[in-house]
């Protein structure tokens, strides 16, 4: 089953999102989700790398 085909609009309404993998798919969410609070990759050329309000992090943040 694609993991999509599980998240409803009610969650995307009612959560804050923070978008993994910072690809055409994750610039594409950043642009069209409207509570992104942050992007991770796991490719470290990509920590820094700036898009919109947002700077790409390691994922480590998210044990923080």
């Amino acid at each position: 089953m694609n993991y999509m085909n599980q998240i409803t609009s009610d969650h995307l309404a009612s959560s804050s999102v923070i978008i993994y993998g910072f690809g055409i798919s994750g610039r594409w969410a950043c642009d069209n989700f409207h509570n992104v609070v942050g992007i991770v990759d796991t490719d470290s050329k990509k920590w820094g790398l700036k898009y919109g309000k947002f700077s790409v992090s390691s994922p480590d943040i998210l044990r923080e």
